[in-house]
């Protein structure tokens, strides 16, 4: 598994997600779909290339 942000994700990671959206901060997003991952998607082969040196790689 390859995450860029080099860590996994928190429970207080999807926490501060929600509470955004659930904040006057957000009153202006209207249809989003936030991916709350640490770049996760990153890691498939075809975005190998960009990720590079970067990721952690766990086997």
């Amino acid at each position: 598994m390859i995450i860029p942000l080099n860590r996994m994700g928190t429970p207080e990671d999807i926490a501060n997600a929600v509470a955004f959206f659930a904040s006057d901060d957000s009153s202006y997003i209207t249809g989003n779909i936030m991916e709350v991952s640490g770049g996760y998607h990153l890691g498939t082969p075809q975005y190998a290339d960009f990720v590079g040196r970067n990721a952690v790689e766990d086997k």
